[in-house]
């Protein structure tokens, strides 16, 4: 009886679920609590005058809220795509001003990064850490898109890229080491042209460095 009674119970509320409106389950996310380790910008590990110990901090916050704000978007993106898949619906359920909302964080958030990035007091002060990061922080990192066509293609693969993320904080002279047909080469174009990262440090110094970027596509 007690089986039969844990059953129905089940089976009452999905289908109470069935007739809950889609918004119900399109909401925004909390910003998330801790941010990956891998996208923290490092403390401070040398002496450093008041005023530029302070921009460093502020550095690192602003870092971590352009974290954040793309992780957010991340997640409520996934979920609505989710109950999309669930509810078999192929529009948004997440509000439009919700999903403009979401975007204008991440581009309002990257903005203020490179603002307190190029900040900095004095003459090109000495960075303060004392191990040479010989390669960048990166802080914020967007999924490059699919195209439609690539999805009626069923294209996948890796998308590998040459850049130099620049000692200003903007990668530049990119370059196509190998591609993807139906347009999914531009679109990991213009997903490397907005990571956000901390320039690499050389003998207390932003320099600048090429390295290598992967995008990869799969449709499962």
């Amino acid at each position: 009886m007690r089986s039969n009674l844990s059953r129905f119970a089940r089976v009452f509320t999905l289908f109470g679920l069935l007739f809950l409106p889609a918004s119900a389950f399109a909401q925004i996310p909390p910003a998330p609590q801790t941010i990956p380790a891998h996208f923290e910008i490092p403390a401070a590990t040398a002496e450093c005058a008041p005023e530029v110990c302070q921009w460093w901090e502020k550095l690192r916050q602003a870092g971590r809220t352009a974290t954040a704000a793309q992780l957010r978007k991340e997640e409520a993106f996934k979920a609505d795509a989710e109950m999309r898949y669930r509810t078999n619906n192929k529009k948004f359920l997440l509000s439009d001003d919700d999903r403009a909302k979401l975007t204008d964080d991440v581009v309002h958030t990257g903005r203020d990064y490179l603002a307190v990035l190029h900040s900095a007091p004095g003459d090109s002060p000495r960075i303060p850490l004392t191990d040479s990061k010989l390669r960048p922080v990166v802080v914020r990192r967007i999924k490059a898109l699919y195209t439609e066509e690539a999805r009626q293609n069923k294209i996948q693969g890796n998308v590998l890229l040459s850049a130099v993320f620049q000692a200003d904080g903007t990668v530049s002279t990119l370059r196509v080491v190998r591609g993807l047909p139906d347009g999914l080469t531009e679109t990991a174009i213009e997903a490397a042209k907005q990571i956000l990262f901390l320039p690499a440090v050389k003998d207390g110094a932003f320099v600048s460095v090429r390295l290598n970027i992967e995008f990869g596509f799969s449709l499962y």
